[in-house]
C-alpha cells in the first residue's frame, strides 16, 4: 500500500463513432506514457475516439493526463500507436515526515547572531556550515526549487497586510513559483494551513537578515513548486493530510529543471507497492505500479540531464529497505536521485557538545537507498520523557524539542521545531548550493555528488549514513 505525495484543458468534439459510456460510470483520470519519451501524434483525436479527453501534457517526458468515463479506456488507449503504457492516475497521500507546528519562544537569550533562533540550530554546527561561510560561500547565484506544498503567503503579522514569510522573502523568486494542482494555480499556502515547504526552504536558504534562523545557503534563491494540496484529516496529528498525484510531482520536477534550478529539493515521498494496491480512488495493478515508477524515473532523469541535482527524503518508517523488496520508496528510489537519511542529538539542550550524528530511529535505511545523512532531528528524548520542559523566554518548551530542527512555518507561530528526513534533505541541498556557488553557479550534477561524497564525514555504517554525513566546509575544499 502506498503512502506517498496551468494545466490547460483541451476541448474536443467526439467522433460519431466514439463509445458512449454508461451514465453511471465515474470519470477517471489516467497517466499515459508515450514511447521514447514522446507523445503520440494526434493524441487528442485518439483519446476522443475512445471517449476521453486530454487534461494536460508534459511533452518533455512524453506524459499526458487523460480523463474518461469509458470503463475500457485504459486498455483501448494502450492499443494506440506509440503509446507505451496507460495507468490509473489515482490520488496519493504523500508522506511529509515529522511536521508538527509548535511555537518556539518569541524572545530568546542573547545569541551569537542577530537571527534570534540561530542559537538553536545545532544542525549548522553538525555540518560545519559556519566554517563554510567563513570561506565566503553563501550560495549566491544558485537556484533551489522546493518541490512540496505551498510556501507561506498571507497576513503574516496579523495587521491585515499580505506578505511572504520574513525569513524567506529576501531570497524568494515569486514570479517563478508555480502550482501544479489542477484548478488551483496559487503556488502559496494560505495562513490557516501548515507550510511544510516553508520549514524546508528555511533550512536550506533562510536569509541572514536579523530575524528567525539562517539557512545553510543564506544567499541562494528559493522557488516554490507546489505539487501537494492539504485536506482536513482528523487522524493526522496536525489536523491535515497532504494529497497529490504522481503526475503533479513529475510535472513539478520537469518545471524545476526547465527554469534551470540547480537543486531540486523533494522533502516528501512514500511507498509504492510493486504488486499493486487499491484505495478509495481506484486500483493499481502490478503492471500499473511499474509504469508509475517509470513516470517518476523519466522526470528525474530529465531533470538530471538538464543539470539539476535532485535530493529527496529517505522516509520516516524506520524500515530496512534492503529487505523490503515488495515496495519502492519514491521518489528517493527514482533514477538520479540523492536519498538522505536523518541524524540528530539526544539531550542537546543539556549538553550542546553532545554527539550530533546519532542515527534517527525513525529514518528509513539501506545500502541501496541512502546516499548521505544529514541533520533531521532526533525524537528519542521527546518520546522517552515528554513531561520534561525547560522555561525558555517565558515558555515551557519540551526538552526534546531542542533535538529537533527549527525553521519557518505558517502563522501564528512563524517558526517551529520539526523532525524527519524532510528536514535532513534541505541541509544537503544547502551544502550543494554552497558548492555550486563556489564553482560559479553552474556545475554538473554528477560532479556535485562526487564533491559531496569526498567532503562527507564517515560517521558509521553505510546502510544508515550512506557515503557519510554531509560536511559543508570539507566539501568546499574538494
Amino acid at each position: 500500500m502506498q503512502r506517498l505525495t496551468r494545466l490547460i484543458g483541451i476541448v474536443l468534439i467526439l467522433s460519431l463513432f466514439a463509445p458512449v459510456a454508461n451514465a453511471q460510470e465515474p470519470v477517471r483520470s489516467y497517466i499515459l506514457l508515450g514511447k521514447a519519451d514522446k507523445l503520440p501524434a494526434d493524441l487528442a483525436q485518439a483519446a476522443a475516439e475512445k471517449g476521453g479527453t486530454v487534461a494536460y501534457t508534459v511533452p518533455a517526458i512524453g506524459l499526458a493526463v487523460l480523463t474518461s468515463a469509458n470503463p475500457n479506456f485504459q486498455a483501448e488507449m494502450e492499443g494506440v500507436v506509440d503509446v507505451e503504457s496507460v495507468a490509473p492516475d489515482v490520488q496519493i497521500n504523500f508522506y511529509l515526515p515529522g511536521f508538527q507546528p509548535t511555537a518556539p519562544p518569541t524572545v530568546s537569550p542573547p545569541m551569537p547572531d542577530d537571527d534570534f533562533y540561530y542559537g538553536f540550530q545545532w544542525g549548522l554546527d553538525a555540518i560545519d556550515a559556519p566554517e563554510a561561510w567563513a570561506q565566503g560561500a553563501l550560495g549566491a547565484g544558485v537556484r533551489i526549487a522546493i518541490v512540496d506544498d505551498g510556501l507561506l503567503y498571507g497576513d503574516v503579522y496579523g495587521n491585515g497586510t499580505l506578505d511572504y514569510h520574513p525569513d524567506l522573502k529576501p531570497n524568494l523568486n515569486v514570479g517563478l513559483s508555480k502550482s501544479f494542482i489542477p484548478g488551483d494555480t496559487n503556488p502559496f499556502t494560505p495562513m490557516n494551513f501548515p507550510s511544510h515547504s516553508s520549514h524546508v526552504a528555511g533550512i536550506a536558504a533562510a536569509a541572514d537578515n536579523g530575524t528567525g534562523i539562517i539557512g545553510v545557503a543564506p544567499e541562494a534563491e528559493i522557488v516554490g513548486v507546489r505539487v501537494l494540496t492539504w485536506l482536513p484529516d482528523a487522524n493526522s496529528p496536525i489536523g491535515y493530510s497532504s494529497e497529490g498525484k504522481f503526475a503533479w510531482l513529475a510535472a513539478g520536477i520537469v518545471y524545476a529543471a526547465d527554469i534551470d534550478a540547480d537543486i531540486i529539493n523533494i522533502s516528501l515521498g512514500g511507498w509504492l507497492d510493486k504488486d499493486g494496491y487499491c484505495n478509495d480512488d481506484g486500483c493499481v495493478s502490478k503492471k500499473d505500479a511499474k509504469e508509475l515508477k517509470k513516470l517518476l524515473d523519466r522526470a528525474t532523469k530529465y531533470a538530471h540531464k538538464k543539470g539539476s541535482v535532485i535530493i529527496a527524503a529517505a522516509g520516516n518508517d524506520g524500515t530496512d529497505t534492503d529487505h523490503n523488496g515488495k515496495n519502492y520508496f519514491l521518489p528517493a528510489e527514482s533514477d538520479k536521485v540523492i536519498a538522505v537519511s536523518a541524524t540528530g542529538p539526544n539531550g542537546w539542550i543539556f549538553n550542546p557538545s553532545t554527539e550530533l550524528d546519532t542515527f534517527a530511529t525513525y529514518s528509513n535505511y539501506g545500502k541501496k537507498l541512502v546516499d548521505f545523512a544529514a541533520p533531521g532531528g532526533n525524537t528519542t528524548l521527546l518520546n522517552q520523557d515528554p513531561s520534561c520542559t525547560i522555561d525558555y523566554g517565558g515558555y515551557p518548551i519540551p526538552c526534546g524539542y531542542f533535538d529537533l530542527v527549527i525553521g519557518p512555518t505558517a502563522a501564528p507561530f512563524l517558526w517551529t521545531w520539526s523532525s524527519g528526513t524532510s528536514a535532513a534533505v534541505p541541509h544537503v541541498s544547502g551544502v550543494a548550493a554552497l558548492v555550486i556557488g563556489k564553482n560559479g553557479g553552474e556545475m554538473d550534477p554528477n560532479k556535485v555528488e562526487k564533491v559531496l561524497k569526498k567532503g562527507a564525514d564517515d560517521v558509521g555504517d553505510k546502510a544508515f549514513f550512506g557515503d557519510g554525513r554531509v560536511n559543508a566546509a570539507a566539501s568546499l575544499g574538494e
